[in-house]
């Protein structure tokens, strides 16, 4: 996405704006803006305004100024 970006890890995917993850794997950004996801493997964060620390498995859809620190498998839905 413009305005995004990707300092290392493998495997991560942004496809909006203003966005950035550091590291991990396999970690995505969807459409939302001025998301991040910090770190760790196979997170997605679709919200806006929405910061995903680390972990696995994590997902944050829909919402605005969510934060899933880290663990496992835990999930933000939002309206």
């Amino acid at each position: 996405g413009s305005y995004s970006s990707i300092a290392g890890g493998e495997c991560n995917n942004i496809q909006s704006q203003y966005s950035t993850i550091p590291g991990g794997h396999s970690n995505i950004i969807l459409s939302g803006d001025y998301n991040t996801i910090s770190g760790g493997y196979c997170n997605i964060n679709n919200g806006t305004l929405s910061v995903i620390g680390g972990g696995e498995c994590n997902l944050i859809t829909g919402g605005t100024s969510s934060f899933i620190g880290s663990g496992r498998f835990n999930n933000i839905n939002g309206n």
